[in-house]
């Protein structure tokens, strides 16, 4: 574990402590011997969490938890989000306790610091970002990788660089309550935004894009696996 992820569970114990007991490494097989992988959480009993396309592909699926244990979740039951860029894996028995769940977004003069614990085969890796100024339901463009661009909804940003791996990490507040969930990560993205008048658009670097956790609730209410 970094000097950051012990100084982090340092200052906010027990909170952020008892949260990454339920965060998942999700380590994925696709064929020719070509490994992939990311993490996830429980999101309800028995219930992991993770991004839908951190399992694309995936000739075979195992799941590692924080206490040691290795789960082959190939043939479980995988629902996958209608909205939200997200999947739903059922595993009986998991004994791991759900974390708890705040859709609301701080507002501009609250506490924006955030934490993001990913698994890795390494072990766990924390990171402390910022959420955006700016909820991104006001978010019209993206231009990841100063690329084309397209229209993006439902996310929030976050600014801090991220890693392979970092795709379906809960994004904790120092409470250990979700706040957002990692989709995606860019070096720079240009950005305009729709309560903005200006033709102007911002740059931002190091920006992590993250689904908001609003959107992953209904979806996973419509599919019927949380409680």
């Amino acid at each position: 574990m970094s000097f950051l992820s012990r100084l982090s569970l340092r200052l906010f114990r027990p909170a952020l402590a008892k949260a990454i007991k339920s965060v998942v490494y999700i380590e994925t097989y696709l064929g020719n011997n070509m490994k992939a992988g990311g993490t996830g959480f429980v999101i309800a009993d028995d219930v992991i969490c993770t991004c839908k396309h951190v399992l694309k592909g995936a000739a075979k699926i195992i799941v590692h938890t924080a206490d040691g244990r290795k789960i082959d979740v190939s043939n479980n039951i995988i629902n996958l989000g209608i909205v939200a860029d997200m999947a739903l894996i059922d595993i009986p028995d998991l004994g791991l306790a759900p974390l708890e769940i705040d859709p609301e977004l701080p507002d501009v003069n609250g506490d924006r610091r955030v934490f993001v614990p990913s698994m890795t085969r390494k072990g766990l890796r924390m990171t402390k970002g910022r959420m955006s100024f700016r909820d991104t339901d006001e978010l019209i463009f993206v231009s990841p990788n100063l690329g084309s661009i397209t229209q993006q909804k439902e996310l929030a940003l976050i600014v801090k660089p991220s890693k392979q791996g970092d795709s379906g990490s809960p994004v904790l507040t120092r409470d250990g309550k979700v706040r957002l969930m990692v989709n995606a990560y860019s070096e720079s993205a240009i950005i305009k935004f729709k309560d903005v008048k200006s033709d102007r658009a911002l740059i931002m670097m190091y920006v992590t894009f993250c689904a908001r956790m609003d959107s992953v609730l209904r979806d996973a209410e419509a599919l019927g696996l949380t409680e």
